[in-house]
C-alpha cells in the first residue's frame, strides 16, 4: 500500500496537465500513487490522463463521473489508500524534493495535520513572474492568519488522511472548498508552511481562482469568518471578532488604520486562541503575523515611521563610529588581530530569498558561519526587504540587514549606506559579493571610511567576451570593473585567468589581487561506496542558453543512456518539451544544496556542457563526490581541471563531447581513476576550510592597512 496518495481534480487542464504529471514522476520520494478525477474535460485531458496514470505513474484515473470541484476532491479522499494526501492542481508543478521534505516534517511532528509551502508564481507559459508567495511557518501564526484569509496553497499541501476524514472531508462547493476544510481541520491539529517554494503555482485566465470575482471571494470569506469566529476564539463575542475581521482581512469592507477598540478586541482574540491551545498568550500576541493584523498602519504612516527610525539611527552614528574606531586603533597598537566585524553586501537579485529558491541558501550560510567559528562577527546586507526576515532562524548567529518597511526598493538602493550606517561604521572591512554588489559596498566604505574588498566569482567582461558580445559591450564591462577594483584595498578573484586579465589591463596593482577559489564542503560532498549508481549521467546547471544542455542531452539520447538534470531556468519548458519522449531523461528542478550529495552519489558520470564559466561550483561538488567529470574545454573549466588526469575535456562543436561521455561510461577503470584524482584535487585545493583561510587573510590584510577618510565623508567629520 502506498504511503502517499496524490489527489488531482482535472477539468480542461490542457496544455498544463503533462507538466503537472511529469513533476509527480520527478519526485525523489516515490512511495506514492496518483488518483485523478476528470470532471468532464473536452480538450484532450482525458487522453493524457489515460496515457499517464496507470501506465507511467501508479494509480487510477476516474474518467466517467464528472462532479463539482469540492465533491470530486471528497471522492478522491475516499478512494485514496495513502496515510498522507498530497494535493496538486492540474495546472501547477511540484518541485522534485516536495514529497521528501513534507513527509519528513509530518513524520517528525505528530501535532501537525497538514503542511504546505511557499509557492513560486509562474505564468501561462511556465515562466517565473519573479513573485513568491510565502505563508506562516509557525503553527500559531498559521492558525491566526487562517481566520483572516487562506494562508495555505492547496497545491502545496500534504495532509493526514485520517484527520481530513475526521474533520468531515471536503464539501460539495464549486470554489473555496479548500479554505473551508482547512478551518475545520484546525479542530484536529495544527498546520504550517515550509519557507522554501516547493510548488510552482500557475496564474492564467482559465484557473479556478481567476474565474471567481473579487466580490464572490469576499462573500465566501465573510461567510466562513462568521461560521468559524466563535470556535476559533472562544470567549470572544462573534460580533467583536467579525469587527476585527472587517478591518483587517483583505476581504473586509473597511480600510481604515483601525481604532483602539478593534486593537483591544484583537488582543483579546489572540489571548483566547492561546489559552485554547495551551500556548503562552504573551508569545502569541508578539508574533509578527498577530502584530501585523493588530497594528497594521496605513502606507503613509509606515513611510513616516520608517523615515523617523532612519533619522534616529543617523543621529547616533557619529558616536558609534568613533567608539569603534578607538577600539580598532587599540587592537592594532597591541598587535591583536584587526578583524572583528565584516559586512558582506549581497548583489542585486541574490537575496537570501533568491538563494532559497535556487536551493543554495544553506551552501552560502555554512560558509559564512566559518567566520563565526573563529570569533569574527558577520553581517549580510541584503538588497531585499522584509521578506528576508523569514530566513532569520537559518542564519545561526549571522547578522542580517535588509530594507526597512515603508521604503521603496529604489529609495533603499540609494539610502542603503545610511540605512545600515551603524553596521558599516562598526565594520573592520566591507566586502562586496560579486561585481554587481560593488557599487553599493564601495559607496558605504567611502562614506564611513572603511576598507573595501571586492569579491568576484567571475568577471562580467570575460563572460561577455566568451558569449560573443560586441567589443563595445566588453569594453564597458571592463571599464566598470576597473573603476571598482581600483578603489578596493583587496580584489579577490577565483582563478589565475581572472588575475591575469586584471594584470594585463593594469587598472589595479597586482599586489592587491588575491586568487581565492570557490569553496566546496568536502565533508558533505564525498564519495559513498555503499550507494549503487541509479543513473548514467547527472548534470547540475541552470537551464539557460550558456549551459548548452542540448549538447549533453542529444549525446545521452544517442548513447541510449539515462540522465538527471538538476536545476531550472528560462529554457526549462523548452527543454522538457524537446525531450518529452525520452523517459530516461528526468528534469529534477532546483534541489536544496544539502540534498545534492545524495543525488550525485547515485550517478556514474557528471557532465557539464557549458559554453563559458567563471569558476563553476557544480563541477567542484562533483569532483568532491569522486565522480568522473566530462566537460567542455572552455575557459573557467579548463583552468579548474586537467584533461585526462582529473577530468575529460571535449570541444564545443562536433561529436567530441559524445565521444568523451561514451568513453567515461564504458571504461570503469578510467572512471575510477578520474574520480579518485578529482576527489584529491577538491580536498587539496578547494576545501572550504582552506579557501576560507585564504579569504580571511586577505580581508584581514585590508583591515590592518586601514583607509584614510575621504574629505567630506562622515568618517572625516568624526576624525576632525
Amino acid at each position: 500500500m502506498p504511503r502517499v496518495s496524490w489527489l488531482m481534480p482535472v477539468r480542461n487542464a490542457m496544455p498544463y496537465l503533462p507538466a503537472a504529471l511529469e513533476s509527480i514522476a520527478r519526485q525523489t520520494y516515490c512511495d506514492a500513487e496518483v488518483l485523478a478525477w476528470d470532471n468532464g474535460s473536452t480538450d484532450g485531458s482525458r487522453e493524457v490522463l489515460s496515457a499517464w496514470v496507470g501506465e507511467r505513474l501508479p494509480g487510477r484515473a476516474f474518467l466517467d463521473r464528472p462532479l463539482a470541484l469540492g465533491a470530486s476532491r471528497a471522492r478522491l479522499v475516499e478512494e485514496s489508500k495513502g496515510e498522507y494526501l498530497a494535493f496538486l492542481d492540474a495546472d501547477d508543478v511540484a518541485e522534485p524534493s516536495r514529497l521528501a521534505r513534507q513527509v519528513a516534517v509530518l513524520d517528525a511532528s505528530p501535532e501537525l495535520v497538514a503542511v504546505g509551502s511557499a509557492a513560486r508564481i509562474i505564468d501561462g507559459e511556465g515562466r517565473s513572474t519573479g513573485e513568491t508567495w510565502r505563508y506562516p511557518t509557525d503553527p500559531r501564526e498559521a492558525r491566526w492568519e487562517l481566520f483572516f484569509a487562506n494562508c495555505l496553497v492547496t497545491s502545496s499541501v500534504l495532509a493526514r488522511r485520517a484527520a481530513i476524514l475526521a474533520a468531515g472531508n471536503f464539501r460539495a462547493l464549486d470554489a473555496g472548498e479548500d479554505y473551508e476544510l482547512w478551518l475545520r481541520l484546525l479542530e484536529r491539529g495544527e498546520v504550517r508552511s515550509l519557507p522554501e517554494p516547493l510548488v510552482r503555482y500557475r496564474r492564467h485566465p482559465k484557473s479556478v481562482s481567476s474565474a471567481s470575482s473579487g466580490a464572490e471571494r469576499a462573500a465566501r470569506a465573510r461567510r466562513l469568518a462568521r461560521a468559524h469566529a466563535a470556535r476559533l476564539f472562544p470567549g470572544v463575542p462573534r460580533a467583536q471578532a467579525l469587527r476585527v475581521w472587517e478591518e483587517r482581512s483583505p476581504y473586509g469592507g473597511r480600510r481604515g488604520p483601525g481604532t483602539w477598540r478593534s486593537v483591544r478586541i484583537g488582543h483579546r482574540m489572540a489571548r483566547a486562541m492561546a489559552r485554547q491551545r495551551g500556548w503562552d498568550p504573551a508569545d502569541v500576541v508578539r508574533l509578527p503575523a498577530v502584530e501585523r493584523v493588530l497594528t497594521r498602519p496605513r502606507r503613509r504612516d509606515r513611510l513616516r515611521e520608517g523615515l523617523g527610525r532612519l533619522g534616529a539611527r543617523a543621529a547616533g552614528l557619529g558616536l558609534g563610529a568613533g567608539a569603534h574606531a578607538l577600539a580598532r586603533t587599540r587592537r592594532q597598537r597591541s598587535g591583536a588581530s584587526s578583524l572583528r566585524r565584516v559586512v558582506f553586501v549581497v548583489s542585486e537579485g541574490f537575496s537570501l530569498d533568491a538563494w532559497a529558491r535556487l536551493g543554495l541558501l544553506e551552501r552560502h550560510l555554512a560558509y559564512f558561519r566559518r567566520y563565526l567559528e573563529v570569533g569574527i562577527e558577520v553581517t549580510l546586507v541584503s538588497p531585499a526587504g522584509a521578506v528576508e526576515e523569514r530566513y532569520r532562524d537559518a542564519l545561526g548567529g549571522i547578522r542580517l540587514g535588509y530594507g526597512p518597511p515603508g521604503l521603496s526598493p529604489d529609495a533603499y538602493r540609494v539610502l542603503l549606506p545610511l540605512v545600515h550606517g551603524r553596521t558599516f561604521a562598526a565594520a573592520d572591512a566591507i566586502v562586496s559579493l560579486q561585481v554587481r554588489a560593488g557599487a553599493q559596498a564601495l559607496r558605504a566604505a567611502r562614506l564611513w571610511g572603511r576598507p573595501f574588498v571586492a569579491r568576484a566569482g567571475y568577471l562580467p567582461s570575460l563572460n561577455a567576451e566568451a558569449a560573443g558580445a560586441s567589443g563595445e559591450q566588453v569594453r564597458r564591462e571592463a571599464e566598470r570593473e576597473d573603476a571598482l577594483f581600483a578603489a578596493a584595498a583587496r580584489v579577490l578573484v577565483t582563478s589565475p585567468r581572472m588575475a591575469d586579465a586584471l594584470a594585463r589591463r593594469g587598472a589595479v596593482a597586482a599586489s592587491r589581487v588575491r586568487v581565492v577559489p570557490n569553496p566546496v564542503d568536502v565533508d558533505r560532498f564525498r564519495p559513498n561506496p555503499e550507494v549503487r549508481p541509479e543513473v548514467d549521467v547527472v548534470c547540475v546547471a541552470g537551464l539557460r542558453a550558456n549551459k548548452n544542455l542540448s549538447l549533453l542531452l542529444d549525446a545521452v539520447v544517442a548513447l541510449s543512456a539515462s540522465a538527471w538534470v538538476i536545476g531550472d531556468g528560462p529554457l526549462g519548458d523548452w527543454l522538457r518539451a524537446r525531450y518529452v519522449d525520452q523517459p530516461r531523461i528526468r528534469f529534477l528542478g532546483c534541489v536544496p544544496n544539502e540534498e545534492l550529495p545524495a543525488l550525485l552519489q547515485r550517478a556514474r558520470v557528471f557532465a557539464f556542457p557549458t559554453r563559458y564559466e567563471g569558476h563553476p561550483k557544480a563541477v567542484l561538488e562533483a569532483l568532491a563526490c569522486g565522480l568522473p567529470v566530462v566537460a567542455t574545454a572552455v575557459p573557467g573549466v579548463a583552468d579548474l581541471v586537467e584533461h585526462g588526469r582529473t577530468a575529460l575535456l571535449a570541444p564545443l562543436e562536433g561529436d567530441g563531447f559524445r565521444a568523451a561521455l561514451a568513453r567515461a561510461l564504458s571504461d570503469p577503470t578510467l572512471a575510477a581513476r578520474l574520480g579518485a584524482a578529482g576527489r584529491r584535487l577538491a580536498v587539496e585545493r578547494f576545501a572550504s576550510e582552506r579557501v576560507h583561510t585564504l579569504e580571511r587573510e586577505a580581508i584581514e590584510e585590508a583591515a590592518r592597512e586601514g583607509v584614510a577618510p575621504e574629505p567630506g565623508s562622515l568618517a572625516a567629520w568624526w576624525a576632525s
